[in-house]
This record gives structure tokens, sequence and C-alpha cells, in this order.
């Protein structure tokens, strides 16, 4: 599937998901009802300008429009903090850009607050790392992989709600 069909879907998913038509969206974007459907429907790959528009007349992120369902995205609508975390270093791990965490990520605002998941983002790794090389092992793929990014969610969120009392 191209990036446009896949973003197209995507849009129209949540249009239909929010309960709006072509033409709520057009008077909230000034977007024609033609222009939205030729992107709906995967014939035109649009702008990320046109795609902000969208997002912001849907009430959802750029995010979840390009990538879909919000476990897929980097970031999604949710509060909850775990799952903004495992699903970043989740997708990052997918596209090869990071393949292990330390527990020490240097120093600064950011990095302190990273620093407070790192051990359970390196648990996260080290599963994944083992679950590669044995996968036959596992009946239900999708289902352990599911189960270990939410175990880690919550383990974060578990961490950040200790810290905070």
């Amino acid at each position: 599937m191209s990036t446009a069909n896949a973003i197209g879907r995507n849009i129209k998913s949540v249009r239909t998901e929010r309960g709006m038509t072509q033409h709520d969206v057009y008077e909230a974007t000034g977007i024609s009802t033609s222009q939205l459907s030729s992107y709906e429907n995967g014939k035109q790959m649009i702008g990320l300008p046109t795609l902000a528009k969208i997002a912001v007349a849907l009430n959802t992120s750029i995010d979840r429009l390009y990538f879909g369902a919000p476990s897929e995205a980097f970031l999604n609508e949710t509060e909850d903090f775990g799952e903004t975390v495992v699903n970043c270093f989740k997708k990052l791990h997918e596209l090869g850009v990071v393949s292990n965490v330390s527990t020490s990520m240097g120093s600064g605002s950011d990095s302190a607050r990273i620093e407070k998941c790192g051990y359970e983002l390196a648990r996260m790794f080290s599963t994944l790392r083992e679950f590669s090389h044995h996968k036959d092992y596992y009946p239900d793929e999708n289902a352990f992989l599911e189960q270990l990014y939410k175990s880690v969610s919550n383990e974060i969120n578990k961490r950040e709600e200790w810290r905070r009392s």
C-alpha cells in the first residue's frame, strides 16, 4: 500500500469515527470535498500543511493521520506517558534508528525524564532482541508484542506515579 493510500485511509477512518462528513471538513478547513476525496482515495499525496489543517479539523494529531492507529503512532492522543514513550521507542526500533537504550541518557531536562524510564526501555529492547531470535516459539507474535508494550508502558507509568508521590 502506498503512503498516499495509507494516509487517505487514515483520514477517512478518523473522519468517520468523529461522525464528520467531507463537507464538515470542508467547512472547517476550506479544502474542497473533491480534493478531500482525492486524498482519502489515495489518488493524490497530501502535503504537511494540508494534513495539519485536516488534523486540527478532526481534533487529532498529524501523527495519527500519517501512521494510523494510535498504537502505531510515535505520539498519540493519549495523556498516557508510558504509552507515548513506548510508542516512540517502538517506532524508532522498527525504523532501525535505535536498537538499545542505556539507563543513563546524558544530561538535560528531556534526557532526565527519559532516564526515569531507562530501565523499562532497556528491558523492552532486551526482550525484543530475544524475541527476534526465537520467534518460532511464540504462537501469536502480535499478542506477545502487544503484551510486552503494554507491560512496559504500565511499568513506566507506575514509576512516574511513584516519583510524583
